[in-house]
């Protein structure tokens, strides 16, 4: 129910992208909001898809694989890899600069301004901090929302947030700056 409604919510944010563009999108793990009517969705508007690839645990670093090939997101195929996040298949080819307009990006909790606090791995911090002028959209359900989560130099918050009933912009706010 909840990712359906997260689809809805996301709908006009789809239609808004043209054929063709690139987002980078992730497997939502067995607590968070699920993702793949999210995914689907895109699909059916012709976005391309890419999904993230741990390539160093040590460096914390992750590659991003185009999706492509099946009708849903549900019959690509994945294996359990770094930290039992389901990724790409290893034989295909990644990218370290995934070039996207959108990164959906996830985490543990949210504030109403933006802040992020991620699962403590750094991996999407550092796809935030190298991102040009993609838009970065959280996925959440509502009870991830909360007013204040700790902030540390390196964090990095997102633009906008959908919930299964709301979408917070966001404006992007430097990690260590509260916003009044």
């Amino acid at each position: 129910m909840a990712e359906q409604l997260l689809a809805d919510r996301a709908k006009p944010l789809v239609a808004s992208l043209a054929r063709g563009t690139r987002i980078c999108a992730y497997r939502s793990l067995g607590e968070e909001i699920g993702t793949d009517a999210v995914w689907n969705l895109c699909i059916v508007a012709g976005l391309t898809l890419l999904f993230p690839r741990v390539t160093s645990e040590a460096e914390r670093t992750l590659e991003w694989v185009e999706w492509a090939g099946a009708r849903s997101v549900e019959s690509a195929p994945w294996y359990k890899g770094a930290h039992g996040v389901l990724e790409p298949c290893a034989s295909l080819p990644g990218v370290s600069t995934p070039d996207a307009k959108v990164l959906f990006i996830p985490g543990v909790a949210f504030t109403e301004e933006g802040h992020r606090l991620g699962m403590g791995k750094g991996y999407y911090d550092a796809v935030l901090d190298h991102r040009q002028e993609s838009l970065a959209v959280a996925l959440a359900f509502d009870f991830q929302l909360v007013p204040d989560v700790p902030l540390e130099p390196w964090d990095r918050g997102v633009d906008w947030i959908l919930t299964e009933s709301r979408e917070i912009r966001a404006c992007r706010p430097n990690a260590l700056t509260r916003n009044s």
